[in-house]
């Protein structure tokens, strides 16, 4: 072989060995790129799962502003309804000697309900009764047993706790008999 055609050979050589080189730092390149487009769509993934999260959160805060806005709206109409609620219920004691009973009866035009009563009494202490209704004309009372048929006239005190059909609370306190 002649120089020449050796020199070429080597150019040729060179050449390979330079382009492979020029290959070969591509390659790095482009592995290192490929990580890097890699991290970056893990990157790209976990970001856009905070957002669909966020995006949840977000719609379960505003379900929930929305239930709190709904109950209060519902709460204030309650409260306007009972503000402007016509309720009349006017308790009159009655004393009932023959049976021994002391009674409060509801003389008004309207139902008393969930209707609680406190009676204290000299002969009976302090007695609370429940019931879940007064209607108009209706009476609930207790049993005085040491004044039944004697005709005497017991000294009670009262509480009554009441609630409107529109659940107002109401309360009234007397005593009986009244002294006028």
């Amino acid at each position: 072989m002649d120089a020449a055609a050796l020199w070429i050979n080597a150019g040729i050589f060179i050449a390979t060995a330079a382009a492979a080189a020029v290959a070969w730092v591509q390659a790095i390149i482009a592995g290192r790129s490929r990580d890097e487009a890699q991290r970056a769509e893990k990157e790209a993934q976990k970001a856009r799962a905070q957002a669909a999260s966020a995006l949840t959160q977000s719609a379960e805060a505003l379900r929930e502003a929305n239930r709190i806005a709904q109950a209060a709206r519902d709460l204030l109409q309650g409260q306007d309804a009972r503000e402007r609620e016509q309720h009349y219920v006017e308790w009159k004691p009655v004393w009932n000697y023959v049976e021994g009973r002391w009674m409060l009866s509801n003389e008004g035009p309207d139902t008393a309900e969930y209707v609680r009563l406190t009676v204290t009494s000299d002969t009976i202490g302090r007695v609370t009764q429940e019931v879940d209704e007064v209607p108009p004309q209706r009476a609930l009372g207790v049993e005085l047993p040491a004044y039944k048929g004697a005709g005497g006239m017991p000294r009670v005190e009262w509480h009554v706790e009441w609630r409107t059909p529109l659940g107002t609370p109401r309360s009234e306190d007397g005593g009986w008999p009244t002294l006028r």
